[in-house]
């Protein structure tokens, strides 16, 4: 009985953890690099850490837009892109994401220079 209630606030961390949301920030560029990608990266990280709030994961692997790579995250924030950042399968992928999850899109910077942000 006793290793069972110590067991308890164990879980109970687990079932927090589990219920912070994961959000992506995306970094490619297939033009200018902006210079401050790491610093603003490792901000949003450590705010996430700090506060308990979310948890980020930072990459610009294009790979991740696919149904299962974008599945866990609650948003998605597209931090200084330039230029063409998704494939035309990574397109349809945040397409389906977007219409299907509830998730949501942060645009950071000159995230606006991406070639045809009204086709999403």
């Amino acid at each position: 009985m006793l290793v069972r209630l110590l067991a308890l606030p164990a879980l109970a961390l687990l079932a927090v953890a589990q219920s912070v949301p994961q959000i992506l920030v995306y970094t490619k560029t297939a033009g200018y690099y902006h210079e401050s990608i790491p610093t603003a990266s490792a901000a949003i990280v450590r705010i996430g850490t700090d506060s308990g709030q979310f948890n980020a994961t930072v990459s610009n692997d294009d790979t991740l837009f696919s149904d299962d790579g974008l599945a866990p995250f609650k948003l998605i924030a597209f931090l200084s892109n330039s230029d063409q950042i998704l494939t035309e399968a990574g397109e349809a992928a945040l397409t389906r994401w977007l219409a299907t999850t509830g998730g949501s899109l942060a645009g950071l910077h000159p995230v606006a220079a991406c070639p045809s942000p009204t086709r999403l």
